[in-house]
């Protein structure tokens, strides 16, 4: 480490300077911020699941809460209206929050709720619009399902092609659009999973034809992307 050019310190240009915290998009700060932020949640009588790390739940006599977390981004919900409020104050105390209230849209995913109902309902309808547009699909005709039944991929020999041939195929953003629709298949559109799980064993020897799977899929999403996850229903819980 050394002083930026042009920016030395007369007679201390061998000077450095130590950090004393985390410093914002530092690779090291992520992981400060988690050590911190996971103290602190332990001091307010809160426990990690061992097997999901980002969720925390605490278990009191004026009631539960449980919490996931998202780098720094908190979801909450708890018993009564009064617990989650302790813990949003205590929050105020160690740290400059913004109170969004009820969550309307978390990750990329839109939440929808519909309380008479007792239903909350998810969809990324704005990813999928993204996906389209960055990918050029906007005038394509959707698709009734995201891949062909019958269809085999295999791996793409590359010994066989020119390199004219190869650099073209290199140049196709394929495994940028897999990880788009791969955060898709776990977020809220379990039904192109298979699809991407197939394309995702080509991501170092795909060809066209991976690639014009792939956009088959975002056909697929243009003509379902209005569609939700649901959870809950009609009748009262019991718990």
């Amino acid at each position: 480490m050394e002083q930026p050019p042009k920016f030395e310190e007369p007679g201390k240009e061998d000077w450095v300077w130590v950090i004393q915290c985390g410093l914002y998009r530092m690779k090291q700060s992520r992981c400060i911020w988690n050590i911190t932020m996971n103290e602190k949640m332990l001091s307010w009588g809160f426990n990690r699941l061992s097997c999901e790390s980002c969720v925390y739940y605490r278990k009191a006599d004026t009631g539960t809460v449980v919490c996931a977390v998202h780098v720094n981004d908190f979801l909450s919900i708890a018993s009564n209206k009064d617990e989650n409020e302790r813990f949003k104050n205590q929050m105020h105390k160690a740290w400059t929050i913004s109170d969004l209230g009820n969550v309307r849209f978390i990750v990329g995913i839109a939440v929808n709720w519909d309380r008479p109902n007792r239903t909350v309902m998810l969809s990324q309808t704005a990813l999928i619009d993204k996906i389209i547009a960055q990918f050029g699909q906007q005038n394509a005709a959707p698709s009734s399902l995201p891949m062909d039944p019958g269809l085999k991929l295999r791996c793409t020999n590359y010994k066989n092609m020119s390199k004219n041939e190869i650099d073209k195929i290199k140049k196709l953003p394929y495994r940028s659009l897999i990880g788009c629709l791969l955060y898709l298949s776990i977020g809220t559109c379990p039904d192109i999973t298979y699809s991407i799980q197939q394309l995702s064993q080509y991501l170092d020897c795909y060809s066209y034809a991976h690639w014009n799977t792939a956009i088959c899929v975002v056909h697929y999403l243009s003509g379902t992307q209005q569609l939700k996850l649901h959870l809950g229903g009609t009748t009262k819980s019991p718990y």
